[in-house]
């Protein structure tokens, strides 16, 4: 039988201010993807809010879906997992707005989607599926933060029927191999098949100073994870604003990354702004968001970014400008411990 999937909700993570709240997620089948449909039910007092940048995104402070009991499938941010997904989907996902009317009470809402595929928008792509019949436990890990993450003044209230509704998408049947003439000559049922274990993981560089060359006093970091091959980065550069944080397109200039060990290699050099003026074309996104770029090394280098040496024989070079204490780039990066090709 040909790979078939089905659909269900497994559960709810409760809102709980500035604590983490797990939810198990169900080890049946191979997982597809993992849908995540964020409510914050919210009721705001006799003045209207002032929100922080990306509001509601920032009240989720980290998800993490923890394998083994303690290994990060991924762990990432809820803002900057959702732009992400606007940059590989080509669109926004579902959001609806707090409201900024008075003495109101009303629902905010995001959808966050994990998809464990190569290539994310392929419903067929089952080359990278999530085993889950083969661990010993899979929990989906929500880091809640406050009301100072949503607002700088007159803040709403957040409400106990806030939550994250989930579903997940999980397979069975056979993976199936093909000759030319269409004839099947191998297939595997999906609990025993091979699958390319996908990362997903931030980090943060905060920003010390004004940097003007690409010398050894540069801001710089290692690329992790090593080895791996890194399919994709996101850099999402922050200012110091507001709590939150706004994104800007003004505090990094230039961006490098550099292979510094055994040999110096310049892989690639570009300016920020100019990255940024290739995500409308690229990615068909009519309102590129400001302050964050994407790099697809699937695309660019042909099955992706080789990091296979040591930690900190690549490193992301940046050149910055317009120095405030409380800087800081977020840093996306979804790696796979071998290389492949779309």
């Amino acid at each position: 039988m040909p790979v078939q999937w089905n659909e269900r909700p497994i559960g709810n993570v409760p809102y709980v201010t500035n604590t983490t709240q797990t939810l198990i997620i169900p080890r049946d089948k191979p997982i597809r993807r993992i849908v995540m449909r964020v409510v914050l039910n919210l009721t705001t007092g006799g003045v209207a809010p002032t929100y922080t940048e990306d509001d509601i995104l920032n009240v989720i402070k980290k998800i993490r879906l923890v394998m083994n009991g303690n290994d990060n499938k991924f762990n990432v941010n809820a803002r900057l997992w959702f732009y992400v997904e606007m940059f590989e989907k080509g669109t926004q996902v579902q959001r609806v707005a707090p409201t900024s009317s008075i003495s109101t009470t009303a629902d905010a809402v995001v959808t966050l989607i994990a998809d464990f595929a190569q290539d994310r928008k392929n419903e067929d792509d089952f080359s990278a599926l999530l085993p889950a019949r083969r661990l010993s436990s899979l929990n989906l890990e929500i880091d809640w933060g406050g009301t100072t993450d949503l607002a700088t003044a007159n803040a709403p209230t957040i409400n106990v029927a806030s939550r994250i509704i989930v579903e997940i998408r999980e397979c069975y049947g056979t993976i199936d191999e093909f000759n030319a003439d269409g004839t099947v000559t191998k297939s595997t049922d999906v609990n025993d098949a091979d699958y390319f274990d996908i990362r997903e993981g931030m980090d943060t560089l905060p920003i010390d100073a004004n940097y003007s060359s690409f010398d050894n006093s540069s801001l710089k970091k290692n690329v992790i994870p090593a080895p791996s091959t890194i399919l994709t980065n996101a850099f999402l550069v922050r200012d110091q604003t507001s709590p939150a944080g706004n994104k800007s397109n003004a505090l990094v200039t230039d961006l490098k990354i550099q292979r510094e060990s055994p040999f110096v290699v310049n892989i690639l050099q570009r300016t920020f702004l100019s990255l940024w003026g290739e995500i409308k074309p690229e990615y068909s996104l009519e309102s590129p968001p400001t302050g964050i770029i994407y790099l697809d090394y699937v695309d660019k280098f042909s099955g992706g970014l080789v990091n296979n040496g040591n930690e900190g024989d690549i490193k992301y070079r940046f050149l910055t400008a317009g120095f405030v204490s409380g800087q800081a780039i977020d840093i996306f990066t979804r790696s796979v411990s071998t290389a492949f090709k779309r």
